[in-house]
């Protein structure tokens, strides 16, 4: 998490109940605000705090830079370089010195879909390494379109190509490894508390009348042999011990991962590439580990879309709903190391009843924001 807090002072964000609720939730968590005035007059809330002026036109002053520097510590992972914020001021007018920034007018909805569009936005929560190991990163979402096809079953609630407008959502950026899920199958409050199971009679029953899945200990490779019912209980679990509305994402949400706004046929492109997935093709014969295909990631950076292990999610394949009290067979996505390419697109929805393990399917997460 970022170690300070930027406002964007404009008319829209001082109207904004999104930006009064961040703004709350800064100063709870003692994270210092650095107000960047865009037009209009000050920031009420924080009137009585040094921000940098830029209506003008003008970069801000390398002080401005000098004090995010103070409370920012950049982190350099794979191969990032490492920008020295307290020379980022000096250097860009060097570079450029007669040219002026112009900004336009636009709502904060506008400025955060145009931020988290433009390039993959990757955070790693504060409570990895503390309730559940690494790898895991939350992968943002921008609101948008995606179009769902029919699968072909008849019992599918898809009869034609439909399409959806989806909210901002943030999705793991892997599935849910071994070492994970071992986490809640031992904890004192997990696998063994009804609480997380009972979303339903039926999830109640399966999990009475069975084991945990074999226990895995790896942090590289997807946890399979669990069930829907499974995925959803670590899920509450999850949920609460982070103190987050974390779920499995929806039929809709995990194609939208997996495509972005273009449509393209698999996370990468249009092209299959066997060097980017975990598919028949690969010839593997078995499971490889989670961060194994990053040049295989979605527009988003999600990886681990297009083969390796199906993956679950929320929606009842019959229905469409997203409820968790029918036992109705649940859609499943992306194809496994033993599934043809064609399967693996981003497109192709298959389905799987919530009671039975299978060693070809694993689970993700999402939560929505707001």
């Amino acid at each position: 998490m970022c170690a300070a807090f930027i406002v964007i002072m404009t008319p829209a964000s001082y109207a904004s109940d999104w930006v009064l609720r961040e703004c709350q939730y800064a100063e709870k968590r003692k994270k210092p605000p650095f107000p960047v005035l865009l037009e209009h007059e000050e920031f009420p809330r924080y009137i009585s705090t040094q921000y940098v002026d830029v209506r003008t036109g003008e970069l801000p002053p390398d002080s401005y830079f000098a004090r995010l520097a103070r409370v920012i510590k950049p982190k350099g992972e794979r191969g990032e370089e490492i920008v020295s914020l307290t020379t980022t001021g000096s250097a860009l007018r060097a570079r450029k010195p007669q040219q002026r920034l112009a900004f336009r007018q636009e709502s904060l909805d506008e400025a955060v879909h145009r931020m988290f569009s433009e390039s993959p936005r990757i955070v790693q929560p504060e409570w990895v390494g503390k309730i559940i190991p690494k790898p895991f990163d939350w992968c943002f979402v921008p609101a948008g379109y995606v179009s769902l096809k029919p699968s072909g079953n008849l019992y599918d609630y898809l009869k034609e190509d439909q399409r959806f407008h989806l909210s901002d959502f943030v999705i793991a950026r892997y599935p849910i490894t071994q070492s994970q899920f071992q986490l809640f199958v031992n904890a004192h409050d997990g696998w063994t508390q009804e609480g997380w199971w009972s979303f339903s009679d039926a999830a109640i029953q399966w999990r009475s009348q069975n084991t945990p899945p074999p226990a895995g200990s790896s942090d590289r490779y997807p946890q399979t042999s669990v069930n829907w019912y499974s995925a959803i209980a670590f899920t509450h679990w999850l949920s609460a011990r982070t103190n987050e509305k974390i779920t499995l994402p929806t039929d809709q949400q995990w194609q939208r991962a997996a495509q972005g706004d273009d449509g393209r046929i698999y996370p990468w492109g249009d092209e299959f590439d066997n060097g980017r997935c975990n598919t028949f093709a690969s010839q593997s014969g078995s499971l490889t580990p989670v961060t194994q295909y990053v040049d295989g990631a979605s527009p988003y950076g999600v990886i681990d879309m297009s083969g390796n292990s199906w993956e679950y999610c929320l929606t009842d394949f019959r229905t469409g709903g997203n409820d968790l009290f029918s036992s109705n067979a649940r859609v499943i996505r992306g194809g496994s190391w033993y599934t043809r390419p064609d399967v693996a697109r981003a497109v192709v929805r298959g389905y799987a009843a919530p009671e039975y393990p299978d060693s070809f399917h694993s689970f993700r997460v999402a939560r929505t924001i707001g």
